[in-house]
């Protein structure tokens, strides 16, 4: 016991943990805030309008993979590096890079507008969901632009700004929300509420670039960073940039396909009961999004640093504690989940429970699963995390497929997570070789 009472201790000493700490308590303020919001929109728009509701999510989600080149995963790693070495001139590079990249997607952004309405009648038989699509695609491009100020407050250090700030965004968010709520004006409100949410912190976030973050005598000022533009060739970050993305893109088609093919294939309110089920049984892993950002920040300096024997430790220590906490967790949460989805979401949404205790070995694997694309990411091993997530969407898309249509809800959580499992176990025993 005094042994474990000394390392509880000497963690508490660790940057890591510290600042993983204070990121966790505003990670677990903005979620609270954000289940309340969701249970307001589930009571008020009832199954059908809120499966609907992320139908629409799960369309334009694929639709967004194509238009994400991975600058908001490929920045935090390589500004990082940059702002370690003490690199103004690198640092005045990347930010650049950041802005160019987003501006040529935003264009892309506007050309997806127009295409989005008609694939949505080719695939749901219904213009509907594409026109409705067309918010959250805007509402995406602004947010990649408000991404940059957390960016910069993290690799400063400045933990406490950067929840301060993800928290005010988060509650911007929902008050515009509910406030829509209230009026009746449902989906397409709801969606035209969070745009205007998004789009008034992107204007915060360049006030607070300009009058604040600009005075860092390492980072650029906006005249800079706009003389820039010709002189720095996105080509340099791109390719780094553009396999963090497919990576990223083809880890989301996990999540995103089991929706979007029960969408086709069964009415809205099926997606509205996996949905509440999803978030109910993976709540234990909001204790992951703080760690896994830092990761992102933490593993590129210690590989400045060279010091692999430290960035072997700590991937396998944070992977280790992750993995327990949230196993204990989501085992603990099945006991009242009965109850409070009842309570919450009201007796509409009964047919939710049961799904929750067939998901309940999500939050599990992605626990212990922490630190593995962080990990692929520094090491420059996205090819190889790639090739076994292109391979395992190949083998695996039929059987969700063919599942979901004979067998339904429970038939695909089933083979879903069989599917996560095998990927998670190749990408671990690579890494694991490869760190040997």
């Amino acid at each position: 016991m005094r042994n474990l009472l000394n390392r509880i201790k000497n963690w508490r000493n660790v940057s890591f943990v510290k600042d993983a700490a204070v990121m966790q308590v505003g990670t677990v303020f903005s979620t609270l805030i954000s289940i309340a919001a969701s249970i307001f929109l589930a009571r008020i728009l009832l199954p059908d309008q809120y499966g609907t509701y992320r139908v629409v999510f799960s369309f334009a989600g694929i639709i967004l993979l194509f238009l994400s080149w991975g600058v908001e995963n490929a920045t935090p790693i390589i500004l990082s590096e940059e702002y370690s070495k003490q690199s103004k001139l690198g640092i005045k590079n990347v930010i650049t890079y950041f802005f160019k990249t987003n501006f040529y997607i935003l264009i892309l952004s506007f050309l997806a507008l127009i295409i989005v309405p008609f694939l949505s009648e080719w695939i749901y038989g219904s213009k509907e969901i594409g026109y409705l699509s067309r918010i959250v695609i805007l509402t995406s491009a602004m947010a990649a632009f408000v991404n940059l100020i957390n960016i910069i407050f993290q690799i400063q250090r400045k933990v406490s700004k950067a929840v301060i700030f993800d928290f005010s965004n988060e509650f911007l968010r929902v008050s515009f929300t509910l406030v829509v709520l209230f009026f009746g004006l449902e989906v397409a409100g709801v969606l035209k509420s969070q745009f205007l949410a998004v789009l008034l912190v992107a204007l915060v976030s360049i006030v607070i670039y300009i009058k604040y973050l600009s005075k860092d005598g390492l980072l650029p000022k906006p005249k800079e960073i706009i003389s820039s533009f010709k002189a720095v060739r996105i080509k340099k970050y791109f390719n780094f940039g553009i396999l963090i993305s497919l990576d990223k893109n083809i880890s989301d088609l996990y999540s995103l396909l089991p929706i979007f093919f029960l969408g086709v294939f069964y009415p809205a309110e099926h997606v509205a009961y996996l949905n509440i089920a999803l978030k109910y049984a993976t709540l234990p892993l909001i204790l992951l999004s703080p760690v896994s950002r830092l990761l992102d920040i933490r593993l590129p300096q210690m590989t400045v640093e060279s010091d692999i024997v430290k960035l072997k430790r700590s991937f396998y220590k944070v992977s280790v504690i992750s993995g327990v906490i949230v196993s204990i967790l989501a085992l603990v949460a099945l006991i009242p989940a009965p109850y409070l989805i009842k309570l919450f979401y009201g007796e509409s949404y009964e047919k939710s429970i049961l799904l929750i205790y067939y998901l309940a070995p999500l939050p599990i694997l992605s626990g212990f699963a922490v630190g593995i694309g962080s990990l692929f990411r520094v090491l420059n091993k996205l090819k190889a995390a790639l090739i076994i997530n292109v391979s395992l969407i190949v083998l695996g898309i039929v059987p969700v497929y063919l599942t979901i249509r004979g067998f339904g809800v429970v038939g695909m959580i089933i083979v879903y997570i069989i599917w996560l499992s095998v990927s998670n176990l190749i990408s671990f025993l690579y890494i694991k070789r490869f760190l040997k």
